[in-house]
Formats: C-alpha cells, sequence, structure tokens
C-alpha cells in the first residue's frame, strides 16, 4: 500500500519556479520517492505516520521538496562537471546513489530519528560476571573485575 506523499506537485513547482502540470506523472513518482526516503529515515513508515498533507511538518515537507527537486533538476544526477574549451577537455562525475539526503537534510529530521514507544537501552558490553548476587563490570586490561551491585540489597 503506497503511503500518501510528504509534499504536493505544487510544493514542487513552486518551490523551482517552474510550470508543473498536476498529475504530472515524474513529479509525482520523485515526490514519492522523496517521501519513501524521508519516511524511511525518520522510521516514520506507519499508516497513521502524516496521513494528510496538512499534518506533515514544515521541516518534513521542506526536505521532500528539497530531494524531489534535485531528483527533478539533475535526472542524471551529475554531482561534478567541468568543460574546457581550449584544447576541449569535458569531465563527469557521478554519484553512486541517486536517491540521498544531504547532511543539513539529516540534520532537519534528527529530531524525528527516536524509537517511538517504550524501549530498553543496554548498558553493557559483553556479558555481566555475577557471583553470590554481586555483578561485577569487566575492567579493560584483563584485571579483576570490579563488585557494581549487590542485587542482594534489593527486593525482587
Amino acid at each position: 500500500m503506497a503511503l500518501p506523499p510528504l509534499a504536493s506537485t505544487d510544493d514542487l513547482a513552486e518551490f523551482l519556479g517552474e510550470d508543473i502540470d498536476d498529475g504530472d506523472p515524474r513529479a509525482e513518482r520523485l515526490i514519492h520517492m522523496a517521501s519513501t526516503l524521508v519516511r524511511t529515515h525518520t522510521g516514520r513508515t506507519g499508516v497513521d505516520d502524516w496521513t494528510d498533507l496538512s499534518e506533515v511538518p514544515d521541516d518534513v515537507n521542506t526536505v521532500t521538496i528539497l530531494v524531489s527537486a534535485r531528483l527533478w533538476t539533475n535526472p542524471e544526477n551529475v554531482s561534478q562537471q567541468s568543460e574546457t574549451l581550449g584544447t576541449f577537455t569535458q569531465s563527469r562525475s557521478f554519484r553512486a546513489d541517486g536517491l540521498y539526503l544531504t547532511g543539513v537534510e539529516k540534520a532537519m529530521l534528527a529530531h524525528y530519528d527516536a524509537k517511538p514507544g517504550i524501549w530498553a537501552q543496554p548498558t553493557t558490553r559483553g556479558d555481566v560476571a555475577s557471583e553470590n548476587g554481586t555483578l561485577y563490570a569487566p575492567v579493560a586490561g584483563g584485571s579483576d573485575p570490579i563488585p557494581m551491585i549487590d542485587l542482594q540489597e534489593f527486593p525482587s
């Protein structure tokens, strides 16, 4: 099931300063691709997330438009191009991935990255040694572990 877009064809046309027909298949496809990228990056991939264009936050809409515009204006995804007229030199470099977020765009979406709901944050690396109800923290360098907590002090 395709989720609704995070920007409209009108948004893209206004940003580009071009006339784009409502329902233009290329524009709609690029906006869909950009919306999918933004939803994936933010973890908002459910059917209840931003179901209507009026619910889409401004920063999410802006990033979707920026990605769509980049694809619209640079369909070959040229990331570098140089031309010399004298003895004729032309070089073109291409970005390997056509659909991407810039550092600024990622920063704009950073506050949406948090995991929704309740989750547990691990606080240790590897196994924690325990002996007689006491947990021990490992010590770098291989010396004896340090007692962290006596679990017998806490009722179950």
